[in-house]
């Protein structure tokens, strides 16, 4: 039995942009950082490098709501090109990357509870 020929289809189709919205800018301009979804739909920027090359250990907190940045939490170390991940306790453990004298980073040890998120302990 021989399997009938395979036919090409082409579709007409119109590509257009997505729709994109502005919103407010960073307090520091920055790359190498990471951006982590929090749990109340806020977002956490850490670390990175800035427009001069100097490497960052602070943090802003987005809120979509607002389009609005504010400063937060730091780590702390500075460092850039590194890993952060939401725990379960609403912290955020950052890990790894590079520091300003150019040493990669085994500590794990930062962590971030940014300004109203997470479960907050008794004290």
């Amino acid at each position: 039995m021989l399997a009938a020929p395979a036919t090409a289809l082409a579709r007409n189709c119109t590509i257009r942009p997505p729709d994109v919205d502005n919103t407010g800018a960073l307090n520091i301009a920055r790359y190498n950082h990471t951006a982590t979804l929090l749990s109340n739909g806020k977002v956490l920027v850490a670390g990175g490098t800035d427009i001069y090359g100097n490497v960052l250990s602070n943090a802003e907190l987005y809120d979509p709501g607002s389009g609005t940045w504010t400063t937060t939490g730091a780590m702390t170390a500075t460092r850039y090109n590194h890993t952060a991940t939401l725990l379960p306790n609403g912290k955020v453990l950052v890990a790894g990357g590079m520091d300003d004298n150019l040493d990669i980073l085994s500590s794990a040890r930062c962590t971030i509870r940014p300004m109203g998120c997470g479960p907050r302990r008794a004290r």
